[in-house]
């Protein structure tokens, strides 16, 4: 598949995204994790060419960096819906500043190197899935685009900036125990920044307002046991779906829960009422009480 770079266009637009804090703390960790990742790949390549003289043994790094995608790929969509994406975030990170530790004690033993190496890739491959999923939850609809075209730009850009410029300024001036040093402290510092906003990594729904004046989520977690805010507008469609799937479970249980809560409710509107009436209907539930028929009609 061929790969389309971002549009300047939409990366300009996409800076207002910047000034979200929660999407903004998302966009940074992203950021700096990648780039420490990049420029530890650049290091570990130089390292191990220094220590066997062959490119051979580099070939077999990149292999081991490579091989627990191949193993690992398939497991790592059901392991990223049973966790919390932020958890998984927190917990990567500092599995790679570990090894960035383990890397600083065992930087003369290339098959340490190795070990370690599958140990960081391994731990890498639920970073990347775990920012793209939580990004549809963090803005709007109408901002989806620009905010995956600020993820593919600063894809692109940590590798220029981990390879280019980090890694062979920090090995001009110093070693590489001083890289090692500092990728652990971006991986720390990712780290820290998700764990000092973990309030807001809970399985609970974002909400936005679009210029347009309609309340707007992105995407709402199945575990979540909370439902949409009380708004004067009409709900989008995903929090259609959500008061209608508790409606549908209070009708399971007791009807008349069904009409007060129909009754109480003055974000739903009435074809919806009359849509989730019919749905129950439909999926063999019980038949709602008369209050109900009067007050879906």
């Amino acid at each position: 598949m061929h790969y389309q770079p971002p549009d300047m266009e939409e990366i300009v637009h996409s800076r207002a995204l910047l000034m979200q804090p929660r999407f903004a703390t998302l966009w940074l960790t992203q950021g700096l994790a990648q780039t420490a990742q990049n420029a530890i790949l650049f290091t570990l390549l130089i390292l191990v060419l220094q220590l066997t003289g062959s490119s051979a043994a580099s070939s077999v790094l990149v292999l081991a960096f490579i091989l627990p995608s191949v193993f690992m790929g398939v497991f790592v969509a059901v392991l990223l819906d049973r966790f919390r994406k932020g958890t998984i975030l927190v917990v990567t990170n500092l599995i790679r500043a570990g090894a960035c530790i383990l890397y600083l004690f065992f930087n003369d033993d290339v098959l340490a190197i190795y070990a370690i190496s599958l140990v960081f890739s391994t731990s890498g491959l639920f970073f990347n899935p775990a920012i793209v999923s939580l990004i549809p939850s963090l803005v709007s609809r109408e901002r989806l685009v620009n905010a995956n075209s600020l993820y593919n730009f600063t894809l692109t850009g940590s590798q220029l900036a981990g390879m280019v410029f980090l890694a062979p300024a920090i090995l001009k001036l110093a070693d590489e125990r001083a890289m090692f040093v500092a990728a652990g402290g971006l991986f720390t510092v990712a780290a820290a920044r998700l764990s000092w906003r973990g309030c807001w990594w809970s399985s609970s729904v974002h909400w936005e307002r679009s210029p347009e004046g309609r309340s707007t989520s992105g995407a709402i977690q199945r575990h979540s046991g909370r439902t949409s805010p009380p708004s004067p507008h009409r709900p989008s469609l995903i929090s259609t779906s959500a008061c209608s799937s508790r409606l549908r479970g209070c009708a399971r249980r007791l009807p008349s829960i069904t009409a007060r809560r129909l009754r109480s409710t003055p974000t739903l509107p009435k074809r919806t009422a009359a849509w989730a009436w019919c749905w129950r209907r439909r999926t063999g539930f019980p038949r709602p009480s008369s209050t109900c028929a009067r007050t879906c009609a």
